[in-house]
């Protein structure tokens, strides 16, 4: 995920020891519901953060967070910004883009 990062934030090296992982589906959803913890472990569902974005995203609806995100200057890719919810669907949805961009365009094989 990292190289996938750093290819879209060119000059900006992603420090593995300074950035967390933020789930956009909830890990614990304050209205209950949502995604199940496989769909919530998708790749599709995780965003690299620092811990101090990562504290003010913290258990927000989707809508808060996209726009947290959106002001944050970390890279947000087009499927987060273009989705209105976040669910299954956007989560299958940004995990092809994901791999389909590691696979033909990080690391080329």
């Amino acid at each position: 995920m990292c190289k996938i990062y750093e290819k879209n934030s060119p000059g900006l090296a992603v420090d593995t020891e300074r950035v967390t992982i933020e789930h956009l589906a909830s890990e614990n959803p304050a209205s209950g519901g949502g995604p199940t913890a496989e769909q919530i472990a998708s790749i599709g569902n995780l965003i690299l953060v620092t811990q101090d974005l990562n504290d003010k995203l913290a258990n927000k609806d989707f809508a808060k967070k996209k726009e947290i995100l959106r002001n944050s200057g970390v890279w947000v890719d087009d499927v987060i910004l273009g989705a209105k919810d976040w669910g299954w669907t956007e989560i299958q949805k940004r995990a092809k883009v994901l791999a389909d961009e590691a696979f033909n365009d990080v690391w080329k094989l």
